[in-house]
């Protein structure tokens, strides 16, 4: 499920309006944070936030989260005076 939610377009909304709603609210809410864009402050905390159920067994409740954080793309990259580029991590 979390991988069909991380495909979807971003902004293109869940097709039953109930989970569409709640995909705006969690958006909302996500940017209302401040934490913004790699954690540095600002408005954007989140581009779209993507909701897929499915159905359970009803003595579990498994919930699954997909995300890109800075743990995804953590480098390093040093930019030399000489005009060299030297790529770690």
């Amino acid at each position: 499920l979390g991988k069909r939610a991380l495909l979807r377009r971003v902004g293109e909304p869940h097709p039953e309006a109930r989970v569409a709603a709640l995909e705006r609210e969690l958006t909302a809410l996500l940017n209302e944070t401040g934490i913004g864009p790699m954690g540095l402050g600002g408005r954007a905390t989140v581009l779209a936030v993507h909701v897929e159920y499915a159905m359970r067994h009803p003595a579990s409740l498994p919930v699954g989260i997909v995300i890109q954080c800075w743990a995804d793309r953590r480098a390093v990259v040093l930019l030399r005076s000489d005009g060299r580029i030297e790529v770690e991590g």
